[in-house]
């Protein structure tokens, strides 16, 4: 899915299951530079784009949020806290090296499970994953 897409798939959800969700103001340039400066490194392209398209989250149930590019800092890890899914699990980005993808691994910060190397695959994938199944993508799955 385009990040073009992501926004009207939230929409497409509220019409139909009445799912309650705010999107924070699209991040400018200024705001993506000063991210940058904080963290001391480039961000991957997939990250700018998501930011550009939808600056913060906040679903009402099942909860989840996004955070704001303005409130992400990094650990001395290089872990950056950006989302935390059903008021507890929080995910973060490990800005301390990329992947074969060139992107940063997005994972559990609190037990390490890698949840996706894409940030494309998250917006895609995982947020969808636990808004329509409440699927616990911080964890492996059993089926």
């Amino acid at each position: 899915m385009y990040i073009e897409h992501f926004i009207p798939n939230l929409e497409k959800r509220s019409d139909k299951y009445g799912l309650n969700f705010q999107v924070g103001i699209p991040a400018g340039e200024s705001a993506i530079g000063a991210f940058e400066k904080r963290i001391e490194t480039k961000i991957p392209e997939q990250v700018k784009w998501f930011y550009q398209k939808c600056n913060g989250l906040k679903v009402k149930a099942p909860p989840l949020e996004i955070k704001s590019i303005e409130s992400l800092e990094a650990d001395e890890k290089g872990k950056i806290i950006f989302a935390i899914f059903d008021e507890k699990h929080r995910i973060c980005f490990d800005s301390s090296k990329t992947n074969d993808a060139s992107q940063w691994d997005i994972s559990n910060y609190d037990t390490g499970y890698v949840v996706t190397l894409t940030m494309a695959s998250f917006w895609t994938n995982k947020i969808f994953a636990w808004l329509d199944k409440k699927r616990t993508i911080w964890k492996e799955e059993t089926y």
